[in-house]
C-alpha cells in the first residue's frame, strides 16, 4: 500500500480480465498486465469482521533472492 495525502493505492492480481474489461470498455485486443486501485481510505470500522481481522495482518512476502533474477533464472 502506497499514501500520498490521504490517497491509497493497492496493487491486485487474480482479476477476471473479460469481466474488467466490459466493465472499463478496454476494447478485446488490449491485454490488461496490471491493476492498481487508488482512492481514499475508509473507516475500519465500516468492514465485517472477517475484513477487520484482513487489515490487521500483512500478507507474508517471498525473501527478494526468490523473486529477483540478474543475468540468469
Amino acid at each position: 500500500m502506497s499514501n500520498f495525502l490521504t490517497t491509497a493505492a493497492y496493487p491486485t492480481a487474480g482479476w477476471k480480465e473479460d469481466n474488467l474489461k466490459e466493465l472499463t470498455g478496454i476494447p478485446d485486443d488490449y491485454r490488461i498486465a496490471a491493476m492498481v486501485f487508488i482512492g481514499y481510505e475508509g473507516s475500519p470500522d465500516h468492514l465485517d469482521e472477517k475484513n477487520k481481522e484482513r487489515e490487521k495482518t500483512r500478507t507474508p512476502r517471498k525473501a527478494l533472492d526468490e523473486v529477483i533474477h540478474y543475468d540468469k533464472w
